[in-house]
C-alpha cells in the first residue's frame, strides 16, 4: 500500500512538472509571434533608451539621465545591452521571462491560500495565459510583470504573517513602477490593525537608496534620483489616457485645475474608505486580505486622473486571486481581463469591441462587489470589545 502510494505521488510530481513545462512552452510560443508588434512605447522610449544605454557603455550608463524610470530598470536594460540578441526581442525576451516568474508567484500564494495543487497549478496556467499579461510583455514590450510579482509576494507575506517581507517586497515593487502605489492602502490598513510592525516601515527608504546606489556610483544626480516619480507625475496633462475608470467621460480634456482637484477627489475617496476599514473592529483573515488588495489596486486607479491604459495590470491579475478565493465571482475576473484587454488592444492595435462607457459601468459594477464583498466578511469576523468574536454586525 505505501509503494502504491509513493508510485502516485512520483505520477503526480511528474504530470504536474510536465504540465508546467508544456504550459509555458506553449505560452512563451505564443509570446513570440508577437515579437514583431511595434508598439508606441518601444518606438518611443524603451528602444531609444536601450540604444543610449549601448552607446555609453551598457552598465556604465545607468547613471545617465535616461527617461523617467526608476533606473532600476534601466540596470536590466543594460544588461541585456550584452546580449547577442535583436534590442526590441532582448526586453521582450526579459518582460517575457518576468511573466513566469508571476505566474509561479501566483501559483505560490494561491496554494498558500488554499492548499490545493490543482488550483495552484490552473493559477500558474490561467496567469500565463491572460491575454493582457500576454499582450503586456509581448506585444507592448512592457515590464508590469515584474512590480506585479513583488506585489504578490507582498501579499503571501502578509498573509503568512511576515511583516518585513510585505514591507520589502512592496518596496521593490515601488522601485520598479510608481502603480504599486495603488497596494499602499493595504499596508496602511494592516498596520493600522498592528499586522505590520511600525519598525519594518524602515525597509522602505533603505531599499529605494539601495535601488539607486549603483546609478549614483556611476555619476547619477541624487536629487533627480530621488525625484524620479515626482517629475513622471508632471509630465502627462490628459485626465484620462483611455482607461475606464471615473474619468472616462474626459478621456480628450485637459485640465490642470480639474487635474488637481481630482487628485484631492482621489485621496478623499481612499481616506474614506480606509476609515471605514480602520473603524470597523475585524479580525484581517486571508480572505479579507485578497479582497482588499483587489479592492484598493482597482479604487485608486479608478478615481485617481492621469492613469494609462495598463494601470489596471495588478488589479486584473488580483481579480484572478479574488475569483479563486470567492469562486461564485468569477465573472468579475471575466469582466476585469474584458475591460483589461479592450484597452490594451486598442493602443496596439487601435481595435475596441465594446462602447468605452459601458466598460466604465462594467468597472464600478466590480468595485462595487468587492465593497460588499469586503463587508460581508468584516462582519462576519466582528470583534468585540472584549477580544471575542461577534458576528451580530460591523460597529
Amino acid at each position: 500500500m505505501l509503494k502504491d502510494r509513493k508510485n502516485f505521488d512520483y505520477r503526480k510530481s511528474v504530470e504536474n512538472f510536465a504540465f508546467i513545462l508544456l504550459i509555458t512552452f506553449l505560452g512563451m510560443c505564443a509570446r513570440f509571434f508577437l515579437f514583431p508588434v511595434l508598439s508606441g512605447d518601444m518606438q518611443q522610449f524603451l528602444l531609444p533608451w536601450y540604444d543610449l544605454i549601448s552607446e555609453n557603455g551598457g552598465i556604465r550608463a545607468v547613471g545617465i539621465d535616461i527617461g523617467d524610470y526608476m533606473p532600476t530598470y534601466y540596470y536590466i536594460l543594460a544588461l541585456l545591452t550584452y546580449l547577442p540578441l535583436d534590442p526590441m526581442y532582448a526586453i521582450k525576451l526579459s518582460s517575457c521571462i518576468a511573466d513566469i516568474v508571476l505566474a509561479l508567484m501566483a501559483m505560490i500564494l494561491v496554494y498558500r491560500l488554499t492548499y490545493s495543487r490543482n488550483r495552484a497549478l490552473m493559477t500558474y496556467g490561467v496567469v500565463f495565459f491572460i491575454p493582457s499579461v500576454i499582450l503586456n510583455s509581448a506585444g507592448w514590450g512592457q515590464c508590469d510583470a515584474i512590480f506585479t510579482l513583488f506585489i504578490l509576494a507582498s501579499v503571501y507575506c502578509l498573509v503568512s504573517d511576515k511583516d518585513w517581507g510585505a514591507v520589502i517586497c512592496f518596496s521593490i515593487a515601488f522601485v520598479f513602477k510608481i502603480q504599486a502605489i495603488f497596494f499602499a492602502p493595504v499596508l496602511l490598513v494592516m498596520l493600522l490593525k498592528k499586522k505590520i510592525r511600525f519598525r519594518t516601515l524602515a525597509a522602505f527608504p533603505l531599499v529605494y537608496l539601495l535601488a539607486i546606489t549603483p546609478a549614483l556610483i556611476a555619476g547619477g544626480d541624487f536629487l533627480r534620483l530621488i525625484t524620479v516619480y515626482f517629475r513622471q507625475s508632471q509630465q502627462y496633462s490628459l485626465l484620462n489616457m483611455y482607461i475606464p475608470n471615473a474619468w472616462g467621460l474626459l478621456f480628450d480634456v485637459r485640465s490642470d485645475e480639474l487635474a488637481n482637484a481630482g487628485v484631492m477627489f482621489a485621496g478623499g475617496v481612499v481616506l474614506i474608505v480606509l476609515f471605514w476599514i480602520y473603524r470597523t473592529n475585524f479580525k484581517a483573515d486571508n480572505n479579507i486580505i485578497i479582497t482588499m488588495s483587489a479592492l484598493f489596486t482597482l479604487l485608486v486607479p479608478f478615481v485617481l486622473p492621469h492613469m494609462h491604459e495598463r494601470y489596471y495590470y495588478l488589479a486584473t491579475v488580483l481579480s484572478l486571486i479574488f475569483a479563486l478565493c470567492e469562486p461564485k465571482l468569477v465573472w468579475t475576473f471575466l469582466i476585469m481581463e474584458f475591460c483589461s484587454f479592450q484597452v490594451v488592444a486598442h493602443n496596439l492595435f487601435e481595435k475596441e469591441a465594446l462602447d468605452f462607457n459601458i466598460s466604465v459601468l462594467m468597472i464600478a459594477l466590480v468595485l462595487g462587489v468587492y465593497f460588499l464583498c469586503l463587508f460581508r466578511q468584516m462582519n462576519k469576523h466582528t470583534i468585540s470589545a472584549d477580544g471575542e468574536n461577534n458576528n451580530s454586525g460591523v460597529v
